[in-house]
């Protein structure tokens, strides 16, 4: 159980409570009123500052980038998207679902019916109240036979969204789902404002804790604090936010170096170190969810055959990716999209290991001695990907050697470039 002191210094950190309420409270629990004195000093000096405003480099965006969120394809539009729109559910970072536009949710009917309260006299940027109606045009822009949402699937269970009363959504699912409220979290399905029935997506009118004032797709953004905000205790810290779109690593690094960017991400990771000796520079590494795969279609030979695919898994050396490709920054996964820093992920659950031994036990179940495959590879799926099936190739033809022989000599791999990189 966490102690009061922590979730006092939490308050005080986030402007919820004052330095005189804190000590108070503090002196309460039986701390001395100059450790209450000193600990208030240490949680405001490491407090953010409100105002000024933030320039970001992307390292995302194009020109045919659009403010449709059923559409939205790269990590520019999707944080430009949740800068200015608000969502029914947010996760927060411990993994959890807490309170956007809706307030409240249940669940009635074994998970079928979901009821959503919305805050009450919340509004759009323009002063219009967010109604039942508008997440009703907003849930039905990704539903229907012409919808090109990536979202659809995620809403293909859903049978009926309706108004009940002001302030109430009710959606029916064709059948139970209890992690219904995450699907509403979902980057592709903010609450937009709506009229006669359909959402308006183009005007750029949102409800999120800042307010969209220019966008020029594939160059910029420029946004500014929405001071209605519900939240702003906890967000919007600054007053204002530029959002460039910087293709170029050399050019995000080099405007990182010079100040005239406040922040960047997608670092190249062969010039991390350095950039981390710069003067004034914080580098965070925050475990995310994204993950790097060879993968196979099961569905078709050989890989339909579970040895040979308990082959391939065991004759690939993932610590070796983990340190050559990410050259540390990032840790080996287990056959499974489930990060370490999602909710569920099982953490008993024995690692897969490079193991030629056993990658050569399962080919000979798989009834093979040997086995040719043609491994696609492109830097456009990820960053090294080439380099990395180089290294697969390496560490499997390990797996391919039998006792005595030596290491078979190592033939450059024919790459078929992929159109796109995969999902």
């Amino acid at each position: 159980m966490k102690h009061p002191l922590e979730s006092l210094k939490a308050r005080l950190a986030t402007g919820s409570m004052s330095r005189r309420q804190f000590m108070r409270s503090v002196v309460a629990t039986g701390i001395s009123a100059a450790a209450a004195s000193s600990v208030a000093d240490q949680v405001m000096a490491a407090a953010p500052k409100r105002g000024g405003t933030i320039r970001i480099g992307k390292g995302h965006g194009q020109t045919t980038d659009t403010m449709n969120p059923g559409t939205a394809e790269n990590g520019y539009m999707v944080n430009l998207l949740q800068s200015f729109h608000g969502y029914m559910t947010e996760v927060a970072p411990d993994g959890s679902l807490v309170p956007g536009v809706a307030e409240s949710w249940e669940a009635a009917d074994g998970g079928k019916t979901w009821v959503f309260d919305l805050r009450k006299d919340f509004t759009f940027h323009n002063g219009k109240t967010v109604s039942p109606e508008d997440v009703i045009a907003s849930i039905n822009h990704h539903r229907g036979e012409d919808s090109t949402s990536a979202a659809k699937p995620l809403l293909s269970s859903l049978a009926d969204v309706r108004a009940d009363g002001p302030g109430r959504v009710v959606f029916e699912l064709t059948s139970g789902n209890a992690d219904f409220p995450f699907t509403l979290s979902d980057y592709h399905i903010p609450v937009g404002m709506s009229e006669d029935g359909e959402v308006d997506w183009k005007t750029g009118v949102g409800c999120g804790a800042y307010k969209l004032d220019n966008f020029e797709p594939g160059i910029r953004a420029d946004l500014s604090r929405n001071d209605d905000h519900w939240d702003l205790e906890n967000r919007a810290f600054f007053d204002s936010a530029e959002l460039l779109a910087i293709i170029d690593a050399n050019a995000r690094q080099s405007g990182l170096l010079t100040g005239d960017l406040d922040a960047i991400d997608k670092l190249d990771l062969k010039t991390i170190e350095r950039i981390k000796k710069a003067p004034g520079i914080k580098v965070h590494s925050v475990p995310g969810t994204q993950h790097f795969t060879f993968e196979m279609m099961c569905t078709s030979d050989p890989y339909t055959d579970r040895n040979l695919r308990l082959a391939l898994k065991y004759a690939i050396n993932r610590q070796e990716l983990v340190d050559k490709i990410l050259f540390g920054y990032g840790v080996v996964g287990n056959d499974h999209p489930i990060g370490q820093g999602q909710r569920f992920f099982n953490k008993d659950l024995p690692q897969r290991e490079y193991d030629p031994d056993k990658a050569r036990f399962h080919l000979k179940e798989a009834g093979l001695d040997k086995v040719k495959i043609e491994l696609s590879a492109a830097d456009a799926a990820f960053a090294g990907a080439v380099d990395a099936a180089v290294l697969y190739q390496n560490s499997a033809a390990f797996a391919g050697r039998g006792e005595g022989q030596e290491l078979p000599p190592r033939n450059p791999p024919r790459w078929r470039r992929l159109a796109r990189p995969p999902d």
